[in-house]
């Protein structure tokens, strides 16, 4: 019986070790997640604005209009879900 407990302990610890290692990568991931979003709506802003410096240089600007507005939609902030 003593070895069952032991053998028994000694696989609660490792399960609790894979989980805690688990939870820790998911964390890691999370923030990369956000890291990325964030970069993201900088990237797609500063398109936003390119594309206003060349509508200003070119008449019939309807098209850059149209990718401006869907950079500013897409740059809005991105929620944290929890």
């Amino acid at each position: 019986a003593d070895l069952d407990d032991t053998v028994s302990a000694s696989s609660n610890m490792d399960m609790e070790d894979r989980v805690s290692h688990l939870e820790q990568k998911l964390q890691l991931q999370e923030d990369e997640i956000q890291l990325l979003k964030s970069a993201l709506a900088d990237a797609l802003r500063r398109l936003g604005y390119c594309e206003e410096q060349t509508q200003g240089m070119q008449r019939g600007g309807a098209r850059a209009t149209g990718r401006r507005s869907l950079a500013t939609a897409a740059s809005a902030q991105p929620t944290k879900s929890k």
